[in-house]
């Protein structure tokens, strides 16, 4: 009797995020894609509230993920999300971390 069976998962070199299936996940830290997330100019992400409109409590915010770029551009996560992380940027240099993998 057989308890068990053989399974195949995939380790992104990115992310180390485990998955099912190679072809379905394209990673935001690819550096190919030359984003924020990769970028050695961004010093740190940090949390914008801003204000979005208003229901019976009162005006609500919505947080939004910026960068803080010292090449000073001006970056958003959803806005890198919407573009599905290829920021192509000109200011664009690789970390040292992301150079030693």
């Amino acid at each position: 009797m057989k308890l068990f069976s053989n399974v195949t998962r995939y380790i992104c070199l990115y992310c180390n995020k485990e998955f099912k299936t190679a072809s379905r996940h394209d990673c935001k830290r690819d550096p190919d894609k030359k984003n924020c997330f990769t970028c050695r100019h961004n010093k740190e992400w940090y949390r914008e509230d801003t204000e979005n409109g208003y229901s019976e409590g009162g005006y609500y915010t919505i947080p939004v993920w910026q960068v803080d770029c010292a090449k000073e551009r001006e970056c958003t996560a959803p806005e890198l999300s919407g573009m599905k992380y290829r920021l192509n940027c000109p200011e664009w240099e690789v970390k040292e971390e992301e150079e030693q993998s």
